[in-house]
């Protein structure tokens, strides 16, 4: 009886072990090696932290497909992807607020679980709401479990930041070589005044001598 416990906990883990998924979408994907699926699980959590945090990171409300991730992003639930998409369907949901607001990229963020080209998405959301996104919104960070798109006017004023810093780095980076080769350029002529200075030979004076009043290097008879 002392095993019985053990037991039954072996018992409960042969379907996870032998069954396969469900989902046809990760069949093929997934490896049944407990290491592995750690190192997965690992990995997986790294990216839904990644999203979290660039979706929290931008003003105002953000649209999701996971709605998971717009709650841990602390962002307000505002909309319902596949229920909405549903209603509207059924004439009972007016889409055009939505579609405002994503041409006047009132959404912070937009997140989707794939491409946004998946038949998938058709069934989370109304084509033209897609078309509204593709439109007004770029992709900024994309991963196995979906993309995030911001405006295009913010993405815009991110790439003209990058390059202003990128220019000045460079224009920085010129003038402090420009030194270099400058302050290289006088030491090494500086050694070959030495040299030049060592090498000359000094003149003899037998059977002349300086005359104290002339002017400096003129040698008298």
């Amino acid at each position: 009886m002392a095993y019985a416990p053990i037991a039954l906990y072996a018992w409960l883990l042969i379907p996870w072990l032998v069954v396969p998924p469900l989902d046809d979408r990760h069949a093929a994907s997934v490896d049944w090696n407990p290491a592995l699926a750690l190192q997965q699980t690992e990995a997986a959590q790294q990216r839904f932290d990644a999203e979290v945090a660039m979706l929290r990171s931008q003003p105002g409300p953000v649209l999701c497909e996971s709605l998971l991730r717009c709650y841990c992003a602390g962002k307000p639930y505002i909309y319902d992807p596949f229920n909405a998409t549903r209603f509207i369907g059924l004439g009972r949901l007016n889409e055009a607020p939505v579609l405002n607001a994503l041409r006047q990229h009132s959404y912070g963020a937009v997140q989707l679980s794939g491409p946004i080209d998946s038949p998938r998405r058709i069934v989370m959301f109304r084509p033209e709401i897609l078309a509204a996104i593709r439109e007004n919104y770029e992709p900024v960070l994309e991963n196995s479990d979906g993309v995030i798109y911001l405006p295009n006017d913010a993405v815009a004023e991110r790439r003209d930041r990058l390059a202003a810093g990128t220019a000045k780095s460079n224009g920085a980076g010129s003038a402090q070589n420009a030194d270099l080769n400058r302050a290289a350029q006088a030491v090494w002529a500086s050694h070959l005044v030495i040299r030049v200075a060592a090498k000359t030979p000094t003149p003899q004076l037998r059977g002349m001598h300086a005359d104290p009043v002339s002017a400096p290097g003129v040698i008298l008879h």
